[in-house]
């Protein structure tokens, strides 16, 4: 009952507070970005390709036949290069807009202003063979350079025929895709859920020492680990709050809730119980700021590697935040992994409990002298 007690105590100080209310905020904030900033389907950017044409006027049909125009009509269109704005005709098809320049210096000028793609495609007026000089930006890999020199030396029909052929197979039928928007969804709710745990708890707890609501424990017959537990489920219950404004209007019921729920406990959770082994060490959030912004970089880590799948090193997975952000992922996907799920959160649960404990030791010590 004490226990109970001190957490209503706890809820009651807590929705009053600066940090509380700047959670709130902050999730609606990225519930706001989720709605209205970030479409459902992001639409894929075209490249742009800027060509200049040196041939005779009798052999241009035979190039601007090669160019696919996604209406059969090319558009007269003004390309903007700094303060210069150049002609060209546009040759729209479903990945790429090639820009026809008048001449060469026009072609650089803008390959270079927009940091993208020139070649220069020459036709022998006798033997109608074409020649391609390609401009490139510096930041190509290899592999596309060799493209680039073999491309050409076999027909094009004949390599598309090539391709046609090649034989694609699943390697699992059951592959969901999440769309855009459900895609950020995992970032977003480890820095709400988890971060802003960490940050928050550990501000309450150096601004309590700050005030000497700590030391006055030394006087009461309420043992520690009630007091910090209180703190840990108020932000536990906050984390579940704000994480569930930003779920709820954008997956509905497609989400199960009851694993969702055990998840944001373990890792809400986890991040508490470090933000209170680390205010245990400092008085006050001057003293406490570098470490504490620290480990939240740190965690922050895998976040990019969520972002670039094809960068996933091992030791990215010894931070618990991986399995925070990967979690909130398999818990979106319509067939998740459930059982990553659950392992995720019950590993958070107990190095949250680990860390309570050390936490709950060093309060102590700090009583005792």
């Amino acid at each position: 009952m004490k226990l109970l007690s001190s957490f209503l105590k706890e809820i009651k100080l807590a929705s009053q507070s600066f940090y509380f209310i700047l959670e709130v905020i902050f999730s609606l904030i990225l519930l706001f970005i989720l709605l209205f900033v970030i479409p459902e389907n992001m639409a894929e950017k075209k490249d742009d390709r800027y060509i200049f044409l040196d041939a005779p006027a009798e052999a241009e049909p035979y190039f601007y036949d090669s160019l696919e125009d996604l209406d059969g009509v090319p558009e007269a269109v003004e390309v903007k290069a700094g303060k210069n704005v150049y002609a060209a005709m546009l040759y729209e098809n479903e990945d790429t807009n090639y820009y026809l320049l008048d001449n060469r210096a026009e072609m650089l000028s803008l390959a270079e202003s927009k940091s993208s793609f020139g070649a220069i495609v020459k036709i022998d007026s006798k033997t109608y063979q074409a020649t391609y000089e390609y401009y490139l930006q510096g930041y190509e890999t290899e592999r596309l350079k060799n493209l680039l020199k073999v491309v050409h030396i076999r027909d094009v029909d004949t390599l598309d025929a090539v391709f046609d052929s090649q034989e694609v197979r699943k390697i699992s039928a059951e592959y969901d895709v999440l769309s855009d928007r459900e895609n950020t969804m995992p970032a977003l709710l480890t820095f709400n859920g988890a971060l802003m745990g960490l940050f928050i708890l550990a501000a309450y707890m150096m601004m309590d020492k700050k005030e000497g609501v700590i030391k006055a424990y030394a006087v009461t017959p309420s043992p520690v680990w009630q007091y910090l537990a209180s703190k840990v489920m108020v932000v536990v219950l906050t984390a579940v709050i704000t994480s569930l404004i930003i779920i709820i209007p954008i997956l509905g019921a497609e989400i199960n809730y009851g694993w969702l729920l055990l998840f944001l406990i373990g890792g809400g959770f986890y991040a508490s119980a470090l933000g209170q082994l680390l205010a245990g060490y400092y008085d006050d959030m001057e003293q406490g700021f570098g470490l504490l912004f620290t480990l939240m970089l740190v965690h922050g880590i895998p976040v990019i590697g969520y972002y670039i799948p094809s960068w996933d090193p091992l030791w990215l997975k010894f931070i618990p935040s991986y399995y925070i952000v990967y979690g909130f992922k398999e818990l979106i996907l319509q067939n998740g992994d459930i059982p990553f799920v659950l392992w995720s959160a019950l590993g958070l649960f107990s190095g949250g409990f680990i860390m309570f404990l050390l936490a709950v030791r060093r309060i102590r010590r700090t009583l005792s002298v």
